[in-house]
């Protein structure tokens, strides 16, 4: 059974962004140079939801060098950011828009679509996924909704425009955000007939580069019901299309309700069995280095669930706070134990890491020739200062000498 959603009345309480000065400069410039600018996608159908939106598109039926002229007229800053594709974005006062030229697919392969400008709404809405991305805003407000898309928003229905095989053939990264979509807005069972589409498109994924999976999955991450969301991917086989392996709901279930965690770094190690992120992860997505780095460190070590507060200390001044906070989330999910990880918690938050206090030029002062021995004797005050539970002052370590 689908999920019901009460809906804003817009058209009585309209979102605050279309009130922005910038929102309303920007609408008046395409409408002075003889076109009309609508507010489309996630900006409408979240406002309907009572959220405001911070991205914020906006379809015209003005060729892309009409906008710019006429935006850049307007004292818009403009930048061409996909040319190809009719999308220009405009910038002013802090306020950035991204404005599409009304357009139809014509020839798709699955990832990239060439496209041909038209000065038809439902058209330009037609080539859109769901239902409810395809809904358009005006100035004054009024809504234009060609697929009853707000009668599936309020329904929680995440529907396709048209044929859903069709529309997967068209760009598969579609698979993922009808699960994301799903994860966000549905109910208990995804649709039979999407997910008999779905699994006869799934070596289609294998087309998508590595950036468009990675940045889908993060925003399906976040989304409210993931762990149904992906529940459904692995029935479908799309889970273990992507990963080659597969997902275990108990442990990202368990980070969920711990109530510290919304990270998708700890979320995506928490889609695992194994403490170590497996390797057709990494081959599966485009992680950034500090983002793969920080992955791999939660798999190298698991955090015992009852170290002391001096290991604790240890082990933050050793590793770090953001290592220690993701291993222990990593760690208690998987655990069988009684784990308290809201005292190792509390006590990273509350305490403040020392800096070791002897410096180099310090044992040079002591006599110690310089070269590898300064390191060694560095080395061995620390080890010392960190046995005293980083109690030692600089004086009495340097004693030790």
């Amino acid at each position: 059974m689908a999920k019901a959603w009460s809906l804003e009345n817009l058209e009585i309480n309209p979102p605050l962004w279309l009130s922005y000065s910038e929102s309303q400069a920007l609408l008046a410039a395409l409408l002075q140079a003889g076109g009309e600018g609508r507010f489309v996608g996630g900006c409408v159908r979240d406002a309907l939801l009572g959220h405001i939106s911070t991205d914020l598109d906006v379809s015209t039926n003005l060729k892309p060098g009409q906008a710019t002229e006429a935006l850049e007229k307007a004292g818009f800053k403009v930048i061409p950011t996909g040319l190809d594709h009719g999308t220009i974005t405009a910038l002013l006062n802090g306020r950035v828009f991204e404005v599409t030229t009304l357009r139809v697919d014509k020839n798709t392969d699955g990832r990239h679509a060439d496209v041909e400008f038209t000065s038809d709404w439902q058209l330009d809405a037609s080539r859109r996924d769901f239902t409810f991305n395809a809904l358009y805003m005006d100035a004054g407000g009024h809504l234009f909704d060609f697929f009853e898309g707000i009668q599936d928003l309020a329904a929680g229905e995440v529907r396709f425009i048209g044929d859903a095989e069709e529309r997967i053939r068209e760009d598969y990264l579609r698979i993922l955000r009808y699960y994301r979509f799903w994860g966000r807005f549905g109910g208990e069972k995804t649709d039979p007939d999407i997910v008999q589409a779905i699994g006869k498109n799934l070596e289609g994924l294998g087309r998508l580069s590595k950036e468009r999976i990675t940045k889908e999955l993060f925003l399906m991450l976040e989304t409210e019901n993931v762990v149904k969301a992906i529940s459904q991917m692995m029935e479908a086989g799309v889970f273990t299309e992507i990963f080659a392996t597969e997902y275990n709901p108990k442990i990202l279930s368990r980070l969920i309700c711990s109530n510290f965690q919304n990270d998708k770094i700890n979320r995506l190690n928490g889609l695992f069995d194994s403490f170590e992120t497996p390797a057709s992860v990494y081959s599966a997505l485009r992680l950034s280095s500090k983002e793969e780095s920080r992955l791999r460190a939660v798999g190298k070590e698991s955090v015992e669930p009852d170290l002391s507060p001096r290991s604790c200390r240890r082990y933050i001044y050793k590793f770090g706070a953001q290592t220690f906070r993701d291993r222990i989330l990593a760690s208690w999910a998987r655990s069988e134990t009684d784990f308290n990880y809201p005292a190792y918690l509390e006590l990273m938050e509350n305490w403040s890491c020392p800096q070791f206090p002897v410096k180099g030029r310090d044992i040079l002062e002591k006599g110690v020739k310089a070269g590898p021995d300064v390191g060694v004797a560095l080395r061995m005050l620390e080890e010392k200062w960190i046995a005293s539970d980083f109690q030692l002052d600089k004086e009495n370590l340097l004693k030790s000498l």
